[in-house]
């Protein structure tokens, strides 16, 4: 996925839940591009993104707002729902490079379908039965006989 448009003019509606002179539409409108990819690998997810932004110094805030999400994620792992983003924010690797943000999160296979097990399981989501897969039956002329 790819955007070449800031973030306010992408997701509107964010841009809507701050006047004009706030913080938030700031951090909106610093950014002028994304890109993210999803590797699925045969043993983990990969998560990369990059955001373009006005400046380096746009950046940096960038990244520094995203490490205190992480932080905040992390000191919040003992909660019952707390445990899956403070996984994830384990696994987040978020830096600055010139006037981009890059973010990477490595998550194994196993630990994701852990994590999207409690995440159904804690919504009240009941697995559905595994059944058998049916067959027809093979013709086979010495078993109708």
């Amino acid at each position: 996925m790819a955007t070449l448009s800031s973030l306010s003019e992408a997701l509107p509606a964010l841009s809507g839940m701050a006047g004009a002179a706030s913080p938030q539409a700031n951090f909106l409108q610093s950014v002028t591009g994304l890109a993210l990819g999803l590797r699925l690998g045969a043993a983990d997810v990969t998560l990369n993104g990059e955001a373009l932004t006005r400046s380096e110094k746009d950046a940096q805030a960038l990244v520094d707002i995203l490490h205190f999400v992480v932080s905040m994620a992390q000191a919040n792992r003992a909660a019952p729902d707390g445990a899956g983003a403070a996984t994830l924010a384990d696994a987040a690797s978020i830096t600055a490079k010139g006037s981009s943000m890059l973010l990477t999160l490595i998550v194994p296979e196993q630990q994701l379908e852990q994590l999207l097990a409690s995440q159904g399981s804690a919504q009240g989501g009941a697995k559905a039965p595994i059944r058998p897969k049916r067959t027809a039956p093979q013709n086979n002329p010495q078993l109708q006989q």
